[in-house]
């Protein structure tokens, strides 16, 4: 992702998080930041074999204006490098690839609190940059594209304001470019991604 890109969306997520704040004191409801990682592995068979699990880290706020439903808007980034074993029909050539994706969803979410420990489920839509490269053949493909993403998760409180975060998130990416690795077909670059994280929580639970 481009520098300018980059610049972007932290002054985005900025302003987003001080927003969040003014209306959680206005309003009275609770809100959580929260930052996680963990694995992705892609659904197609293809991309998982080239990149194998790539490590996923996630950043968020969460704001519930009711005590089992609210919202959150997350930045959420992954990348790795893999090996295409076959291109072009010559299994001789081997060729390293790298993938990123950051990617900003926005949820609605239903939660169950039970004393310290709650439960959520969340679906939203995602705006996703994505980006493929070959450097041995001077090729890259980019992408902006917009998808639905899956949550569901738990927190534990073990002290106050203290949360520990568990997360289990899917999504389906139909891409609109042609792969290399897959000799010019469009892949699916979803998948499911399971991750640990910490809160740390603000205003009423």
């Amino acid at each position: 992702m481009k520098k300018g890109r980059k610049i972007v969306l932290f002054l985005f997520w900025l302003v987003v998080w001080l927003a969040t704040d003014v209306l959680a004191q206005s309003f009275n409801f609770g809100w959580q930041v929260f930052i996680s990682s963990g694995i992705f592995s892609f659904n197609q068979r293809n991309f998982r074999e080239m990149y194998g699990t790539l490590p996923v880290l996630n950043s968020g706020l969460e704001f519930y204006p009711g005590e089992n439903y609210g919202f959150a808007l997350g930045l959420v980034y992954l990348s790795g490098q893999g090996q295409a074993l076959v291109i072009s029909g010559d299994p001789d050539q081997d060729f390293k690839l790298k993938f990123s994706r950051w990617s900003m969803p926005l949820m609605f979410r239903l939660r169950l609190v039970k004393g310290k420990f709650s439960a959520q489920a969340s679906a939203g839509g995602v705006l996703s940059f994505i980006q493929e490269r070959w450097p041995e053949l001077g090729l890259r493909q980019k992408e902006t594209n917009f998808h639905l993403r899956y949550e569901i998760g738990g927190d534990f409180q073990p002290a106050k304001n203290l949360l520990l975060k568990l997360i289990l998130a899917a999504e389906n990416i139909s891409s609109s470019y042609n792969s290399p690795a897959l000799f010019g077909a469009q892949p699916e670059l979803g998948g499911f991604s399971l991750q640990l994280g910490l809160a740390y929580q603000f205003g009423k639970k």
